[in-house]
């Protein structure tokens, strides 16, 4: 006789059940946790984005664990390298908290004309048809799977980044996987409504 109330779900099941996550996905979250600290001192804003949507690939023991020696291996760098260079330790987390300062210069930048040109050159021609479907409310279908709470959050993320960076288009880059999952989702929305609709036929001359 079969039982009616549910099974626990394992760890498999449960990772079904919120999408498919493959040994692939655990191994970019844990390899973005070494790397993140030692590649800028502002991954330090992307990392709660990182642990909290990447806890569905990688477990909280094993993020905490690829952290911990990420982190680790930062300060071993620093160490070595403040050592031999003979400055004081604390150098590194000052030129790191300057970097507030160019948001004042960031934000007058973003709102002049060379500033508009330099966001707008972040993805090129390519911004355009993304703009074009989000303006509409039909056009906003098509990307709606990837314009979810996590990349609204990591939208905010990237603007921080290029805020503190002062370099608004470089950092912008940051946002090209989320931008060129929209993309290509606007362009398969485009391509199957010409294929429902069918291309025009040339008239054909009559004798």
């Amino acid at each position: 006789m079969l039982s009616s109330s549910p099974r626990p779900l394992g760890e498999a099941a449960r990772r079904s059940e919120y999408g498919i996550f493959s040994a692939g996905a655990s191994w970019a979250v844990a390899t973005a946790l070494l790397v993140g600290p030692l590649a800028k001192e502002s991954f330090v804003f992307l990392l709660p984005w990182l642990l909290w949507y990447g806890r569905r690939a990688l477990g909280w023991r094993g993020q905490l664990a690829a952290l911990a020696v990420g982190v680790a291996a930062l300060g071993a760098v620093h160490y070595f390298i403040d050592k031999a260079a003979g400055t004081p330790h604390t150098a590194t987390l000052t030129n790191a908290l300057a970097h507030a300062e160019n948001i004042p210069y960031s934000l007058r930048r973003a709102a002049s004309l060379k500033g508009l040109g330099e966001l707008l050159s972040i993805f090129g021609l390519f911004t355009l048809p993304v703009l074009l479907a989000l303006a509409r409310p039909v056009g906003r279908r098509a990307p709606a799977p990837v314009l979810g709470a996590a990349e609204g959050w990591l939208l905010l993320l990237v603007v921080v980044h290029m805020l503190l960076s002062s370099e608004l288009g470089r950092m912008g880059y940051l946002l090209a996987p989320v931008f060129t999952a929209a993309l290509a989702l606007v362009a398969q929305a485009v391509l199957r409504r010409v294929a429902a609709q069918g291309l025009p036929r040339w008239p054909q001359a009559t004798e």
